[in-house]
């Protein structure tokens, strides 16, 4: 992609309902041949966790959520495009947010 693209994370278009999410430029300065097995499952799993917290957290502005500045959450805005940004997230949603993820779904909460 363009430099100028180089914050992104993930973008969606909640209108013609599309998200487009790229993790390689993530850890393209890590060389495979040059890690030992351990940091290299160390960075999988690194990848992993950072590969979901972003899905969700785009998946969830496809259904129009937006950020959140109430509590510590996962729709909480982050500043950079790194992973390290991404993994000081926490993986759960606040009380707010998921009051509106139940309303979204129209989940019933006795379930």
């Amino acid at each position: 992609p363009p430099r100028r693209f180089d914050f992104v994370t993930g973008m969606t278009d909640a209108v013609h309902r599309v998200g487009l999410f790229s993790f390689a430029r993530y850890y393209e300065d890590q060389r495979r041949e040059e890690m030992s097995k351990q940091a290299e499952v160390e960075l999988r799993r690194q990848i992993s966790i950072c590969m979901v917290k972003v899905l969700c957290r785009e998946s969830l502005k496809l259904c129009g959520f937006g950020d959140c500045h109430l509590m510590e959450c996962l729709m909480n805005p982050f500043t950079g495009s790194r992973p390290e940004a991404v993994n000081r997230l926490p993986l759960e949603l606040c009380g707010v947010c998921l009051r509106k993820l139940y309303w979204a779904t129209q989940a019933d909460l006795l379930d």
